[in-house]
């Protein structure tokens, strides 16, 4: 008797994997294949400082993007309300805060009033290839849940972008959702989110960057439990702005006008204070003393340190595409958006970047799709065929 139970339990369980393999697999009949953009560093005879022009006796807006709230009935990871995120936040001096649940705009960001950006998160992937949506009204659900090779990040991102006033590229490091390798080829998005409390990646950034991807950096917690200290006021983004409405908010993100803080002490009030370009010199001052200001270049590459200090002069380097400004403390660390060579008139932005569509792969990837389902199809009418206990078993 429990041998036969038994292999009506092995029946059913192969027949259900198999049918959820298949089931999978058909989203990738909508895959497509594009030729990338060509990638060089950037250049110019001028530097685009997006401080340059940075109103320093301005108050600089605290922001979090990524939070996440009990939804869909608590199939996703979510415990607080709406209403206690957005307090916990307000609490702690967050002038602008977004709920980004997952392919869901929260009820918050649905009122004109404040400064609540209207957010979800979209991907529900095995490898947490996710994008941050700012703004639309319409969720795009479609995602391939398995593998995801560049040409298909590359497409969520187009199909995202449609229909949103700003596409963010989450958490590249997480289970390398968005590797280095794909963020040298990816375009039309406009932020990475660099710092995540459950990943660091300046690598993947410095990767983008060096072969003239530019985008800016956002820093979140992509907290799930307001009460869980480890995750929660411990990453924010500073934006320069008056915060006045969300598109002047989302104006100042999209030119650069922010820097990240990634916090060992909740609450660390470490601000940039000051950072232009002088002649050839680059001045940058902030709050408190740093351990060590350091200059980024070209691969990641540390050009230049000063130590024990608020503030530094750095020379700007004749032959750097690109440099960035990372400021140690032992309360928290602080990373600005790059400084890059352009020709005064273009900026080589991501998201003003474009991918074609290789038509002819795109259709032998197809077929090659069709006939893996096939496959597919076939082992799971054997499955039943084979495993099938007989009626008298």
């Amino acid at each position: 008797m429990m041998r036969s139970a038994f292999s009506w339990i092995l029946w059913a369980l192969a027949l259900f994997c198999s049918g959820l393999l298949v089931s999978m697999s058909l989203p990738y009949l909508n895959t497509k294949i594009y030729d990338f953009p060509e990638t060089k560093p950037f250049s110019g005879n001028e530097w685009y400082n997006p401080y340059q022009d940075v109103d320093f006796g301005q108050l600089a807006l605290k922001a979090n993007f990524h939070g996440h709230t009990h939804k869909w009935g608590g199939i996703t990871s979510g415990v607080d309300s709406e209403e206690e995120l957005i307090e916990a936040y307000q609490k702690r001096d967050y002038a602008v805060i977004g709920i980004s649940n997952y392919h869901a705009f929260s009820d918050a960001s649905k009122s004109d009033e404040g400064l609540n950006f209207p957010i979800y998160e979209h991907g529900y992937n095995i490898l947490k290839s996710h994008r941050m949506v700012f703004g639309g009204d319409e969720v795009t659900f479609f995602d391939y849940p398995l593998f995801q090779f560049a040409s298909q990040k590359q497409q969520l991102i187009d199909l995202t972008g449609k229909n949103s006033k700003a596409v963010a590229i989450n958490h590249p490091r997480i289970r390398h959702g968005h590797t280095s390798g794909d963020l040298e080829k990816l375009v039309g998005y406009d932020f990475v989110e660099v710092l995540n409390n459950g990943g660091v990646s300046v690598e993947e950034w410095d990767a983008a960057l060096s072969v003239g991807r530019l985008s800016w950096l956002l820093s979140n917690d992509d907290t799930h439990d307001v009460s869980d200290s480890d995750f929660t006021f411990r990453k924010w983004t500073m934006i320069f702005g008056d915060g006045e409405s969300q598109d002047e908010v989302l104006g100042a993100m999209k030119a650069g006008k922010m820097y990240g803080v990634n916090s060992v002490e909740a609450g660390c009030n470490n601000q940039l204070e000051f950072c232009k370009i002088e002649n050839d010199t680059l001045k940058v001052t902030f709050t408190n003393k740093q351990v060590s200001l350091v200059l980024v270049g070209q691969n990641g590459e540390e050009l230049d340190v000063v130590y024990s200090t608020n503030s530094a002069k750095f020379k700007m380097p004749q032959d750097q595409p690109y440099i960035r400004i990372f400021g140690f403390n032992p309360e928290c660390h602080t990373l600005l958006n790059p400084i890059v060579r352009w020709d005064g008139t273009n900026l080589a932005l991501s998201s003003s970047l474009t991918a074609e569509v290789n038509w002819f792969q795109t259709i032998l990837a197809k077929l090659l799709v069709f006939i893996i389902i096939i496959a597919e199809v076939f082992l799971m009418v054997k499955t039943n065929k084979w495993l099938k206990p007989k009626a008298n078993q």
